[in-house]
């Protein structure tokens, strides 16, 4: 049994054993590794750009929800505030908001 450079221990027991076989694994071993190295490395940033780029975007929509639950309590406040002021006037509407539903529905099955 012998050590290349990496610390690999090849078994050279066997029968058949061919010590140039075995250089040769060894010699692509060792060019293997550096190409690996650089590999994982490559990999390790790819990943991290990606995470950056996930906590990023989350951080982007919950701004957004931020932004829309405002503007939602806004809305319903300046809604009911109208309401309140005008009873008459929002109940029209509704009625004719509810007739003009109906017979775009009805026109459609029908």
């Amino acid at each position: 049994m012998w050590t290349n450079n990496d610390n690999v221990k090849v078994n050279t027991s066997e029968q058949g054993h061919n010590p140039d076989l075995d250089q040769s694994i060894a010699q692509v071993m060792a060019a293997a590794h550096p190409v690996i190295d650089q590999f994982s490395h490559s990999a390790h940033q790819t990943v991290d750009r990606l995470a950056k780029a996930a906590v990023k975007g989350a951080d982007q929509i919950e701004a957004g929800s931020g932004e829309l639950k405002a503007a939602s309590q806004h809305w319903r406040h300046a809604i009911s505030n109208n309401i309140q002021r005008h009873p008459v006037a929002a109940l029209t509407v509704a009625m004719a908001t509810g007739f003009a539903i109906s017979w775009l529905l009805k026109s459609r099955v029908g």
